[in-house]
């Protein structure tokens, strides 16, 4: 069972149970917010081309659809979706003939190599579906070379076929033991081996008839800019994937004429490092002809954004750049019982579990070859001209769905908490939320003040309540603008103070352009930890080239840093000027299941522990509903900060009271003695 899956199934098992427990049983109409009105042009089956519209709002696996007949009841339906942008469906028949007579009969010429000859008369197979039949030769002799001729025997008229068709096999992979026949009508099939190799071939039968299935329709959906940057030669792009929109490729859009990219993509998944998803070189050459390869492949994306990186090297970005997701339209196929022609699809929300039809069963698998009954059957299924056509009307909203969030099983409030031990406090206001899931993205003030593992972070209500929460450590990087606070010279070594507008920060990587075209010198950068201390984070050599103009970087870990010290050894060349600075922070987002409301986000507490949710036990279900942005206001001082609060046994704060305590004390104990010391020496 797919994680996807699981997910689907517990959040309408929570749902069910939320609504059970208030007496109200769930109603599977209800669990959709969307609806759309289906016409046919015949009643039985019919198949149904669902538009981009109806793929966005649902699950990439298409568990949150369902069709409705006229009467409110289920429809039961398969998903063509095997077919990929450039592979159809083969529905191959398969016949065994029945040997009806057998004839052999050895020629020897004087002068020449022995001929031997074979007739077989088999039995003619029914009509195909696909309209013709091939004849397979099997044989159990490795080499050969001969010559087959086929007709068909209607009492006393023979029809000739195929005449000398040529019959070999040199080797595994040069071989022609298939003939083809076309459209047979009669009785008996007369089949003759000739061949001058002084053995027969002894062959076995059988009939083979096969019928192709176009691809799907290309369905192109134009994603949702979020972001975009570049820096170091690299423009990065991040894009909102609706989820059920999984594309096979993606395509580039750009307004730039000319052009020759390597892309990556990736998959931007919560709780978990981005998955790469592909890479390929596009291009473009606007001549008179014109070349372009335009489309990357990629895997299947399960997160809700897509990050693109795009190596421009020395070159401008490309202009006005975008994507499209390129997938196959799947296609709904179901019976529509009666005389009627009309019903109802509902899809959305995320809700539903995925169905199991019996219907699925007839459903074919990417290059599966049927044979028999079941190519019949998938020929009923997948043929167009079969099938009735089924369209879909205006897209509306379903009155009867339950607007319930899906999260509303855990959206209760927590312990309390005293909230005088957190020095700070943002204000923060959950506007409501479809699914009850918000999202909050940590500032660079609240984790310069929170503890190093942000064990610190509580969101409460005006109660005091604390409100669980589930975050997601990596969730991107954003750039950390670095103020210059001291520029020194020591000898032949230029010496550069840096500060963050707020400290202490887990920077992870600095960058800069300086005012020389080129440059080529060693370097040393230290950091300032939160505690004051120093140490060397990164040595090597800063090198900019004129041919190359891009700014400089350097990568370092070194955890929480209050300040950097750049040390440049210029040699006898004039110091460097340094441009702006920035630094690499990661983002933090917490995912809170809250009610609308206005909240606080207390941060600030150096002897707090990680707080345990039991939320943490369904994070699957909680991160595979949308989360919608919360609004939240500066960070402060909180004022109902009290240090006091702190003094409890084993507090930080308490220890280091009581350690200068006992050092004042040990100061005084050794003044006094040292000055009666001094008053005996005197005496």
């Amino acid at each position: 069972m797919t994680r996807a899956w699981t997910s689907c199934i517990a959040l309408t098992v929570a749902l069910a149970s939320a609504r059970v427990g208030a007496n109200e049983p769930v109603e599977l109409r209800r669990l959709f917010p969307q609806q759309a009105k289906i016409s046919a042009e015949q009643a039985g089956l019919v198949r149904l081309p669902l538009p981009p519209e109806v793929l966005a709002a649902c699950r990439p696996d298409l568990s949150d659809l369902r069709i409705f007949d006229a009467d409110g009841r289920e429809v039961a339906y398969l998903v063509d979706s095997a077919r990929g942008l450039d592979t159809g469906v083969e529905a191959r028949e398969s016949f065994k003939p029945e040997v009806l007579s057998l004839r052999r009969d050895a020629e020897t010429p004087e002068h020449a190599p022995p001929t031997h000859r074979e007739s077989y008369e088999l039995s003619i197979p029914p009509p195909s579906e696909a309209g013709g039949w091939e004849l397979v030769i099997e044989t159990g002799v490795r080499h050969f070379a001969r010559e087959v001729s086929v007709a068909i025997a209607r009492d006393a008229e023979r029809i000739e076929l195929v005449s000398g068709f040529p019959l070999f096999r040199l080797d595994a992979n040069t071989q022609r033991t298939r003939v083809s026949l076309g459209a047979l009508a009669g009785k008996r099939l007369i089949v003759a081996i000739e061949g001058r190799e002084g053995t027969y071939l002894e062959p076995s039968f059988h009939f083979e008839s096969a019928r192709t299935f176009d691809p799907l329709r290309r369905v192109a959906v134009p994603l949702e800019k979020l972001s975009q940057h570049s820096q170091g030669g690299v423009t990065s792009l991040e894009f909102q994937r609706p989820s059920g929109i999984v594309p096979d490729v993606l395509e580039i859009q750009t307004d730039t004429g000319s052009f020759q990219r390597t892309v990556r993509v990736w998959d931007v998944q919560p709780g978990s490092d981005d998955v790469r998803l592909g890479a390929g070189v596009l291009y473009r050459v606007a001549g008179p002809r014109g070349a372009n390869h335009l489309a990357i492949p990629v895997r299947a994306a399960r997160g809700h954004r897509l990050r693109v990186e795009i190596e421009d090297s020395d070159s401008p970005p490309l202009i006005e750049v975008g994507f499209d997701a390129v997938l196959s339209g799947p296609v709904l196929i179901f019976e529509l019982h009666g005389n009627t022609r009309e019903a109802t699809l509902r899809f959305g929300g995320g809700r539903a579990y995925r169905p199991r039809y019996d219907l699925s069963a007839l459903l074919v698998r990417r290059h599966q070859a049927l044979h028999g009954d079941r190519a019949r059957a998938a020929v009923e299924i997948y043929d167009p001209a079969a099938l009735g056509l089924a369209l879909l009307g205006p897209i509306a909203a379903n009155s009867d769905f339950d607007a319930t969030p899906a999260l509303a099983f855990a959206m209760h409030g927590g312990a309390t908490i005293d909230e005088r031990m957190y020095e700070y406090w943002r204000p923060l206001s959950i506007a409501p939320a479809p699914e009850g899931l918000s999202r909050l993205r940590l500032a660079p003030e609240d984790v310069a003040v929170a503890r190093a593992d942000l064990a610190d972070v509580r969101i409460v209500d005006s109660g005091g309540r604390q409100w669980p929460y589930l975050i997601e450590r990596y969730a991107g990087n954003t750039s950390v603008p670095l103020s210059l606070t001291e520029q020194d010279r020591e000898g032949r070594i230029s010496i550069y103070r840096f500060e963050p507008k707020v400290a202490p920060l887990p920077l992870h990587s600095v960058h800069f352009d300086a005012n020389a075209a080129y440059f080529d010198r060693p370097f040393e950068l230290l950091v300032v930890d939160a505690e004051g201390s120093e140490r060397a984070a990164a040595r090597g050599r800063l090198r900019k080239d004129a041919r190359n103009p891009r700014p400089v970087s350097i990568s370092f870990d070194a955890g929480r840093v209050s300040a950097l010290e750049l040390r440049i050894e210029d040699g006898d060349d004039a110091p460097l000027t340094l441009g702006p600075v920035s630094a690499d922070l990661p983002l933090a987002d917490l995912f809170l299941v809250a009610a609308e409301g206005d909240y606080h986000l207390l941060v600030g507490h150096p002897d707090d522990e990680a707080p345990r949710y039991e939320l943490e036990r369904v994070r699957d279900v909680v991160l595979a509903v949308k989360a919608s942005p919360l609004a939240s206001g500066p960070l402060e001082i909180n004022p109902r900060f009290s240090a006091r609060s702190r003094l409890t046994p084993g507090s930080t704060l308490l220890q280091k009271g009581i350690v200068w305590a006992v050092l004042l004390a040990a100061v005084a104990i050794l003044g006094g003695l040292t000055l009666r010391v001094a008053r005996q020496e005197h005496v």
